[in-house]
């Protein structure tokens, strides 16, 4: 009975202790794949030679790299010759190299207590770095030295980092755009234009509304591509005011309705009916 219940609590700990890892791990700055590679490492999952052999694919577990010892996930990631190269180049994990550990996944810990993000983030990009070499030469496909190797390393973070600053960027940048309803006793005209390339056409869409957001008129119409000088005269003469497509979606949405108009819907009385679901998504 009492052996049940420590066999319980060990499994509880163990799976509380992987469900803490999977949240440490998939909250780093780095590729998912590298996120999804470096959870498969710590559950053993990865078909490194002794686990093909312990499933009975192969007979040899050798490490085709060294050909020295049993290629274990380990092995092929931390302790073998070339590997150990790789990770003497990135001069910030030193400190790891003096450590005596049985498992990456023990790595993987220890760095997540004691040391920085940034360092978990360069520990987890050289060693899906090193598998992946790994994988090449494997596959006989040209193999690379542990100085590219590194390099590469540093390109994909950079990369990664790049894009990440430029994400927070545009969402800093962005302002909602929405309609706005005119002065009281006026009315707003909202307009676009959508092209129909294969039909060498356009087609326009206008909505009235009221200073208290009511519908007055709509219009969907096709037309042929303007292309005269007359065209571009008149609309030079007139002065417009450009207005984000989140704050002009009922115009836009008459515009592309006009694509399978054969003659112009206009309505004074009532508004189509396809049309109410995008008023009341953008009012």
């Amino acid at each position: 009975m009492l052996k049940n219940e420590e066999d319980q609590d060990q499994a509880s700990s163990s799976t509380n202790n992987m469900s803490q890892l999977w949240t440490a791990l998939w909250s780093q700055k780095v590729p998912n794949k590298i996120k999804q590679f470096l959870w498969w490492v710590c559950n053993n999952a990865l078909p490194v030679k002794t686990n093909l052999v312990h499933r009975k694919v192969i007979l040899d577990a050798t490490c085709d790299e060294c050909l020295g010892a049993s290629e274990t996930i380990t092995h092929a990631l931390w302790t073998c010759p070339f590997a150990k190269q790789v990770w003497s180049l990135e001069k910030s994990l030193a400190e790891l190299r003096q450590l005596t550990v049985h498992s990456v996944t023990e790595l993987v810990w220890y760095i997540l207590e004691v040391s920085t993000t940034m360092d978990i983030e360069i520990f987890a990009v050289i060693a899906w770095a090193i598998w992946q070499r790994r994988n090449s030469l494997k596959f006989q496909v040209t193999s690379e030295s542990p100085d590219q190797v590194y390099h590469r390393v540093l390109d994909l973070l950079q990369e990664f980092r790049n894009a990440h600053v430029s994400q927070n960027i545009l969402a800093q940048s962005y302002i909602p755009c929405a309609w706005h309803p005119p002065p009281t006793g006026v009315m707003k005209i909202n307009f676009d234009g959508a092209m129909f390339k294969e039909e060498n056409a356009a087609g326009i869409g206008v909505i009235v509304r009221s200073d208290t957001d009511d519908p007055i008129a709509t219009l969907s119409k096709k037309i042929a591509l303007p292309h005269s000088v007359e065209a571009i005269e008149a609309i030079e003469s007139y002065s417009f005011v450009h207005i984000k497509r989140q704050g002009n979606a009922a115009a836009h949405f008459l515009a592309r309705k006009a694509k399978d108009l054969l003659i112009a819907n206009m309505r004074l009385d009532s508004l189509p009916q396809d049309i109410i679901p995008v008023l009341a998504f953008v009012s």
